[in-house]
Parts: C-alpha cells; sequence; structure tokens
C-alpha cells in the first residue's frame, strides 16, 4: 500500500542500506538525493518503499512532459529498437523535419544532427563551429577563439567542459583541455528583471549597466574585441549555474555584433528546450534566432537522444558520427513528446500556472529567499540566512514531507515541475515549500 503525499513514510534508514550497496558497485557521479524511484505518473513519482512524491525537478530536466505519459513503444518482432547512423532511418527523417520546422534558427538551410547525449550535443556544435571555420577561413584569427559565459554549464565531456565554467571544482582537474584553442570567458549578463514573463518595452539599464561594469573589470576593452572570436557559446536560462536569464539587451548586442562579424552563436537549450520556458524553446521566448542550437533531456523524455539543429556552411563529409544517434526507438518517443508539448503549454497557461507559480514563489518570507528569477515552469531562488546549509535543509525537509527539490548554482533552489502537474499538484508543493521555508526561518 503506497503512502500519499503527506503521509511520509521514513526509510533513511533502507535508503542508507541501498546507498552503502550502490556505492560498493558505482564510481560516484553526483551527491544522491536520498530516495529511489522506480514508478511515476505525471509529477507523482513513488520510491520502491511504496512513498508517493511531487517531482518538482522534471528529473533534472528530463521529464518535461511528465512521467509515464508516453506510451512503451516496444514492439518485439516489429520495431528495431537501434538503427546505427549507416542505414536510413523513417522515425529519424520525420524527427529531423519536425525539427527544421520548428526550431527558431536563424536562415533557411536547417540540417539536423543526432547524438545521444546533451554533452556530445555541444561537442557536435564545436565540431561544426570549427569546421565552418575552415571552410570559411579567417585569416588574421588564429588560434580558433571560443566565447563562453561564467557559471556555464554546458557538459562533461572534454571539450564540453572547457566552456563549463560551473564546475570549477572538476574543470581544474583536467582544464585546458585543447591548448591550441583560445577561451574567452565573459561575465554573465543576469537580469534581474524576468519573473515568468521577459518584461516589454523594458530598458533592461540595470542588468546591461552591472554586466558592462563587471565585463571592463575583468576583460577591458572586449566590447571592441568582439570581431575575435569564431563562436559564443550561451544558454538563455542558465540551469546548473544557479536558474540565471540573461539579460535581453546583452543578447540583442552580441546578436548584432556577431552577426556583423561573422561569429557563430550557439544556443545551449539542453535544459531550456521542450516547453521548460513556457515556449517550446527559450530562443521562442527571448524571440531570438542563432545560427545552431542543442537539446537533449527532455526531447526523448530522458532516452539517450539529442540533436543539434544548424544554419552554417561545412563540408559534411566524415564530419561526426554516432553509433546510436537518432537510433528508432528515441526518435519515436521523440516525436510523441513534440506533439504533446503545446497541449501541455496551452493547458498550463489556461489554468494561470505561470502566475501562480511565480506569485506563490514572490511572496516566501524574504529573510531567506532571494532574487525570485525564471521564465514558464523553469524558477530559481537563492536561499540563506539558516545557521549551516540552509539549501540543504529545505531539500531534506521538503524531501520528509513529500516533495522533490534540487540545488543549482551555489546557493540556488531549483523549481522545475513537470509540464504535466495539475493546478492543485502545483499549488501542493508550493504550499509544502513554503511551510518548510517558514520553519527554518
Amino acid at each position: 500500500m503506497s503512502a500519499k503525499i503527506g503521509e511520509f513514510r521514513n526509510v533513511k534508514s533502507l535508503f542508507a542500506a541501498d546507498r552503502k550497496e550502490t556505492e560498493e558497485l558505482l564510481i560516484r557521479a553526483t551527491r544522491d538525493i536520498p530516495f529511489e524511484p522506480v514508478e511515476g505518473d505525471g509529477a507523482i513519482v513513488r520510491d520502491r518503499y511504496g512513498n508517493e512524491y511531487l517531482d518538482f525537478h522534471s528529473f533534472v530536466g528530463t521529464a518535461n512532459v511528465g512521467h509515464g505519459r508516453i506510451p512503451v513503444l516496444w514492439q518485439p518482432g516489429k520495431i528495431l529498437n537501434a538503427l546505427p547512423n549507416d542505414f536510413l532511418s523513417v522515425p529519424a527523417r520525420q524527427l529531423a523535419e519536425k525539427l527544421i520546422q520548428i526550431t527558431p534558427i536563424r536562415g533557411d538551410k536547417k540540417k539536423v544532427l543526432f547524438r545521444s547525449s546533451g554533452t556530445q550535443a555541444v561537442e557536435a556544435a564545436l565540431k561544426l563551429s570549427m569546421a565552418h571555420h575552415h571552410f570559411n577561413p579567417r585569416e588574421s584569427q588564429s588560434p580558433f577563439c571560443i566565447g563562453h559565459f561564467t557559471n556555464s554549464f554546458h557538459g562533461r565531456t572534454l571539450g564540453s567542459l572547457s566552456i563549463t565554467d560551473s564546475k570549477r571544482e572538476i574543470r581544474r582537474k583536467y582544464f585546458p583541455v585543447l591548448d591550441w584553442v583560445l577561451y574567452v570567458p565573459i561575465p554573465f549578463p543576469q537580469c534581474f528583471e524576468i519573473r515568468g514573463v521577459i518584461p516589454e518595452n523594458a530598458s533592461h539599464d540595470r542588468c546591461w549597466n552591472s554586466w558592462h561594469e563587471e565585463l571592463e573589470r575583468t576583460n577591458p576593452g572586449f566590447m571592441e574585441r568582439v570581431h575575435e572570436l569564431h563562436v559564443l557559446f550561451m544558454e538563455l536560462v542558465q540551469g546548473e549555474g544557479g536558474i540565471n536569464p540573461i539579460c535581453p539587451r546583452v543578447l540583442d548586442y552580441f546578436a548584432g555584433e556577431c552577426a556583423k562579424e561573422g561569429v557563430v552563436i550557439v544556443v545551449d537549450e539542453v535544459q531550456t528546450g521542450i516547453g521548460r520556458t513556457g515556449e517550446m524553446f527559450a530562443c521562442d521566448a527571448y524571440g531570438f534566432k542563432p545560427d545552431i542550437i542543442t537539446m537533449a533531456k527532455s526531447l526523448a523524455l530522458g532516452m539517450p537522444l539529442s540533436a543539434v539543429v544548424a544554419n552554417i556552411e561545412y563540408d559534411e563529409d566524415g564530419l561526426d558520427a554516432d553509433t546510436f544517434g537518432g537510433f528508432t526507438l528515441a526518435a519515436q518517443v521523440a516525436l510523441s513528446v513534440l506533439d504533446a508539448v503545446p497541449i501541455e503549454l496551452e493547458r498550463l497557461k489556461q489554468e494561470n500556472s505561470f502566475q501562480i507559480i511565480e506569485q506563490v514563489l514572490s511572496g516566501f518570507d524574504r529573510t531567506l529567499v532571494r532574487d525570485v528569477r525564471g521564465l514558464g515552469m523553469m524558477f530559481g531562488f537563492d536561499i540563506e540566512g539558516v545557521r549551516g546549509d540552509a539549501r540543504r535543509q529545505l531539500i531534506d525537509r521538503s524531501l520528509e514531507q513529500g516533495l522533490v527539490l534540487i540545488g543549482a548554482g551555489r546557493n540556488a533552489i531549483r523549481v522545475m515541475p513537470p509540464l504535466a502537474i495539475t493546478k492543485e499538484e502545483l499549488e501542493m508543493g508550493l504550499d509544502i515549500m513554503e511551510n518548510v521555508i517558514q520553519k527554518l526561518s
């Protein structure tokens, strides 16, 4: 018999035994959240001891359309579960056609490259950018110059890790990775005015001035040297870095300068894409069209599938390959996901769920909660002021009440429920969080 949310059955001792056994078998990658989910439905997940939880992070953004909502497509004897890139694939072709149709890329010659994970998509985007440079060389610029932002996260393989700033403790052990590449870290221009929607006709003077001062302090004269870049990687809302929306005015500046100087812009939508920000892509929310977009995580509901959609010139022959990129089963799941996302987004808009999450979070106790920010169903806030690790206490005590949260950045809480969440479930999760915060203050 399952224990409903709020009727939590304490399984700490059981989980401790499970964790000990797991640590004897697996190299530990990240800090464990102390529960072991086995099944789910929409925004509800259950552990193997019968407890029910509200998922408020969509398993780090991999389950945007909700748990258990896409039918299992496995049909023994009828569907090829894997089809390497050497062969033509109808589902992969259909998915590429769909992505070309919906992805906001500059120009009209889009093509798609399938990979198996977010970091592989970023690696592929790096290769595409380098190939584009060789196809269209700028003789005066050498070595190859990559711009990226502070607090960024683009992956943990060696190429993507080299432009990842939010995991410095990891990068220090391996960096510099590509010693023939010049990396240019740029202060991230966080916008302080984006809470739910991007304000229309706002000057964004505060975030522009703050960013410009920091840029001149850390990289003086950079605005006169944008032309030295070959490619600029960015997240429009940083995920692992702390849920930080980019300042629209700074984004417009880079869009103009990079287009003028021939600098390729890559937007990493691995966490923001597939409906997370209230639109299919964060680029849609900002009205921005880059040269390349990467996506993964929720594209195939956590199955190993990522995609790069690009509109740049390059020599395609033998550029890159991935045995399982765009494999049949994952491509079919992705097609179902892309059909489901617009339906869920429209329902959330009708239920005013985007406004509810912003209004409730903004009303939290200001002695602990700072800087509520975000778009759609991707919000964050900083928590501080309690003796000890305030964020850890909030996560642990919320879990005891049946609410699953995770952190981001140095001291932020990430609020990213599945798009399938009902209005009642959303309000219940926010109530649990608010009650825990009140008890901590």
